[in-house]
């Protein structure tokens, strides 16, 4: 009885720590793809002025896989595929090691093509290096 006591003490904190760990590992990701959407560099092609660029809408994919993101003071909205007209930011890489991370994207409606090197220092997700171009 012992034994089995002991055993499940063992399943409950390894559970316990799995869960703690992605639960860090989803903070994480959402922090650096809101440092990606708020880049100051992004705000001249979102365009407000065009109806249907509010909320902001990001394609669903392998790449993103974190809730909780806002831009322009709401919460974006996820779209699966791609819709005629509708302006869509899209994550194409999202490599995230314990201090770097990269990201790539496309925001097809302007032809914008972007790509943010960050690292982690002293606690805080920070940009190093960024491009962003139009194609």
């Amino acid at each position: 009885m012992t034994k089995l006591i002991a055993i499940s003490v063992v399943i409950v904190i390894v559970v316990f720590l799995s869960f703690n760990v992605y639960n860090k590992s989803m903070d994480t990701q959402k922090i650096i793809l809101q440092i990606v959407i708020d880049l100051p560099e992004l705000e001249q092609y979102y365009h407000l002025d065009v109806p249907g660029r509010k909320p902001l809408a990001i394609l669903k994919n392998g790449v993103v896989s974190t809730d909780g993101l806002n831009k322009f003071g709401e919460p974006v909205v996820y779209i699966e595929k791609p819709d005629e007209g509708r302006a869509y930011l899209e994550f194409t890489k999202r490599d995230v090691g314990e201090n770097t991370a990269d990201v790539e994207f496309l925001y097809p409606a302007e032809g914008v093509r972007g790509t943010v090197n960050l690292r982690l220092a002293n606690g805080k997700w920070e940009v190093v290096d960024k491009s962003i171009a139009e194609r």
